[in-house]
């Protein structure tokens, strides 16, 4: 993962769609060789005026390459400028795409980039197009981890064995690249595989040394297993090597203490000093919940880790359902926006009263227990309010 300081860097979904979106407007990204030559020279020097945001100048580049024959990379360029030249014209590049295709069935790329249009505007033709490439090139990697990462964001944990299966294709491609192995964590993760998660852990360690990205999910897996002392030293590591807001993020106490531990924590400025606070409260909360060792403070970081995964899409750090989900953990019920709501369980519905009632606000009529997961988290008013429950749920509800 980008370790470039930026604030919300280690967010699945940011580092998705930035990646995606370069991906959408360049392909691979090589300077160009030269403005004159060989029709493949012309071709990277559109892709190069396309990254610098030279649209108009990669347009005549794009159709000069075609008048020199190159006319399915020419057409395939086209597209790529006209996503680059943003919604408006997303029509118009599926044409360019499509006419590149007609110009050489076997060319993958421009298949790719249909599929990466799909999936920038989150359609349903995404998986299919997605498929489409990869047969057509099967030893390219990038389909593999680009539709991996599509399922994980659209299909979450449900998505997991065909998430398992591109991500081992991918590997076995790109053995060096960790970025397949800190995907396939964080859907092991999700799905509560710890054991398959512990087996690869040293190996990972020993192979990535230098990266960060898979230490959630480790630190994940030791905690469930009980081994909370090496959970944290792997959440240590990974936030170490975050940036400062970054960390702020996961030490802020805003939604599991009292105005005065909050206030207490904001007025230190010594790390050391902040550092011997947190490991006070969270000593504190250990004692108050029946956990040991440092088991609240790794499931608080578990929970951050997974609202900043799931809920953060416009969102910074993470929205009202991240919040909830920080303070109360995994719910009993969770609808999904978009797909028919089953008839929640009785007992999950005392836990919505509950949440109600302790948030101050009227339960909800039955009328309204239809209600998707994010309308019900929008009317519960301001959930930032400091509360103290304790930290009893597992690291894997």
């Amino acid at each position: 993962m980008d370790k470039d300081g930026t604030l919300y860097v280690n967010t699945v979904w940011t580092t998705r769609i930035v990646t995606l979106v370069g991906f959408l407007m360049c392909g691979t990204v090589t300077e160009a060789a030269g403005q004159e030559g060989d029709s493949t020279s012309v071709i990277l020097l559109g892709d190069g005026q396309i990254e610098r945001g030279e649209t108009d100048s990669a347009e005549a580049a794009f159709n000069r390459a075609i008048k020199m024959g190159a006319k399915a990379q020419g057409l395939n360029g086209l597209g790529k400028v006209m996503v680059a030249k943003g919604r408006n014209h997303y029509r118009q590049a599926f044409k360019y795409y499509r006419r590149s295709l007609g110009a050489d069935k076997k060319f993958a790329e421009a298949q790719l980039n249909i599929a990466r249009l799909h999936a920038y505007l989150r359609d349903r033709d995404t998986k299919g197009a997605y498929r489409k490439a990869i047969k057509m090139s099967p030893e390219k990697a990038e389909g593999y981890i680009e539709l991996a990462n599509f399922l994980v964001d659209t299909e979450g944990a449900d998505a997991g064995p065909e998430v398992d299966q591109l991500l081992a294709a991918y590997i076995e491609r790109e053995t060096q690249d960790p970025a397949g192995y800190v995907l396939w964590m964080e859907s092991l993760a999700d799905r509560a595989m710890v054991r398959e998660i512990r087996n690869v852990s040293s190996i990972l360690l020993d192979r990535f040394r230098g990266e960060t990205g898979f230490l959630p999910a480790l630190g994940q897996a030791e905690a469930a297993a009980g081994q909370v002392d090496l959970s944290m030293e792997h959440w240590s590591r990974f936030l170490s090597a975050a940036s400062e807001e970054m960390r702020s993020v996961y030490d802020d106490l805003s939604r599991v203490a009292g105005e005065d531990d909050v206030a207490s924590l904001k007025a230190l400025t010594d790390e050391s000093e902040r550092e011997a606070f947190l490991t006070r409260f969270w000593r504190d909360r250990d004692a108050s919940s029946g956990l040991s060792g440092n088991g609240a403070r790794a499931e608080h970081y578990r929970r951050v880790w997974y609202s900043i995964r799931n809920f953060s899409k416009g969102n910074s750090p993470f929205d009202k359902r991240g919040d909830v989900y920080v303070r109360y953990g995994e719910p009993d019920y969770r609808s999904r926006s978009g797909y028919p709501n089953p008839p929640p369980t009785g007992a999950a519905e005392l836990v919505r009263e509950r949440l109600y009632n302790e948030i101050g606000v009227n339960a909800p009529s039955l009328s309204s227990r239809d209600q998707s997961v994010d309308s019900w988290f929008a009317d519960m008013g301001d959930p930032s309010s400091p509360i103290d429950p304790p930290m009893t749920e597992p690291v894997y509800p």
